[in-house]
């Protein structure tokens, strides 16, 4: 289950003021702070008997906290200027600007977070993972999200701007899986993969401050964002990252294995009618014997937003936390059509799914599929959306914070019913 931290006061931490500070220092700093090794706290100096370990720049400002720079000056720049063209361009020009207040020492926000401990306590976080790579010395910027699913990850560099990597940490239950599965993938995904696309390597993994963290490699300056539409993509690196690994029926499949575990613990906070809907397609596409194109792994998330494209015209993958091994081919591109249609609204996502599937045809029968396995991989898509979301709101508790609400997964599993009854129909006509 999720436990969201609550903001730590009295002893513990110099309250920051600020309910997003809090609760990003709970995800970074939270074990180090319960045991009094740590304060954190905005602005002001640390007090008799400690001192200053970390210090940031707090953009906007504390209230409404959208990112921390940190205090060096040629590291802040850096961090606002570097991996401009993964972002919108009203982000970039605001970035821009504001690095350019900070190179000619312009304060650009009243707030700063400051992370204090005794001279004689542990080195903090963020110097602490940049130990393990070598740079002690290690500063950070790091954005403030609070999603269902949010997890903090430093952007380190050198005091100087020059980046070292990306370390994502955990901080409960569904984060650490997802850090795991993460590090899992990146360490396997170098033996063997699509050659059209390209993926960070891993510089580390481990527990630093009771944090399970994965770092990796920094991604290239030149990298920019690549358009969300369907042509966006050569067709070798729309089959997605996954090399095809033999033939087998689904019901061969660790992936199979895992949709079954999920559905049989959806027993707290899903609709007992989903869960039924769910676990009947399941059967209903497992009852399938015919060989399909099996991949090693899919990335499970792979969208406009979790790729870019380098100088060199080179395709990058990244955030792997939601990857499977083990599964049938063309899911990625299912995924990839699938949201790269325009709105991401809830409302839209039967219509985007409809039309995502008959785009993708021409790669899934390019992939080795006949017309029946085709509509079959069709049907485990929607399942598997589902019991991605079914897994996250068992997790959470609540379905308050996932994606897609229970009534959108019933016509997703709907449709996926349909297309494999289409499949039943071709083989007995």
């Amino acid at each position: 289950m999720l436990n969201d931290p609550k903001p730590h006061t009295g002893n513990t931490m110099n309250a920051t003021g600020s309910t997003r500070l809090d609760f990003l220092a709970s995800q970074v700093w939270g074990p180090a702070i319960e045991r009094g090794e740590v304060r954190v706290s905005v602005g002001g100096e640390p007090g008799d008997g400690w001192e200053v370990r970390e210090e940031y720049t707090v953009i906007p400002n504390a209230r409404n906290a959208q990112l921390l720079i940190p205090s060096s000056r040629k590291a802040a720049v850096r961090s606002l200027h570097d991996y401009a063209g993964l972002r919108s361009p009203r982000t970039r020009l605001a970035r821009r600007a504001l690095g350019a207040a900070v190179a000619a020492g312009v304060p650009i926000s009243l707030d700063r977070l400051i992370v204090s401990a005794p001279p004689s306590g542990p080195v903090t976080m963020v110097p602490a993972v940049g130990q393990v790579v070598g740079q002690p010395d290690a500063v950070a910027a790091l954005g403030v999200r609070t999603g269902a699913n949010a997890k903090p990850t430093l952007e380190l560099r050198t005091s100087q701007g020059e980046s070292i990597g990306f370390a994502k940490l955990a901080w409960n239950t569904v984060t650490t899986h997802a850090i795991e599965n993460e590090a899992r993938a990146l360490s396997a995904v170098h033996r063997r993969t699509n050659p059209a696309i390209r993926v960070p390597h891993v510089l580390a993994e481990g527990v630093v401050h009771e944090r399970r963290y994965v770092m990796t490699e920094p991604l290239p300056r030149s990298i920019a964002d690549v358009p969300a539409s369907w042509d966006s993509l050569r067709h070798d690196e729309a089959i997605g990252p996954g090399a095809v690994c033999g033939w087998r029926p689904l019901s061969s499949t660790q992936q199979s294995s895992h949709h079954a575990q999920v559905l049989d613990a959806a027993t707290t906070v899903t609709p007992r009618a989903l869960a039924a809907e769910a676990r009947e397609l399941l059967g209903k596409v497992l009852s399938h014997a015919e060989a399909l194109p099996i991949a090693d792994y899919c990335h499970g998330d792979f969208v406009p937003w979790n790729v870019g494209r380098d100088a060199n015209g080179a395709l990058w993958l990244f955030d792997w936390e939601t990857a499977q091994q083990d599964v049938p081919a063309g899911l990625d591109t299912l995924h990839w059509f699938s949201n790269t249609q325009g709105s991401q609204a809830p409302e839209t996502a039967v219509q985007r799914l409809i039309a995502a599937s008959a785009r993708a045809e021409g790669i899934l029968r390019s992939l080795g599929y006949s017309r029946t396995g085709t509509n079959i991989v069709k049907a485990w898509y929607a399942l598997t959306l589902v019991t991605s979301e079914i897994r996250l709101a068992e997790a959470l508790q609540s379905w308050e914070r996932v994606k897609h609400p229970a009534s959108v997964l019933a016509q997703f599993l709907q449709w996926g019913m349909s297309s494999v009854n289409s499949s039943s129909e071709e083989e007995h006509p």
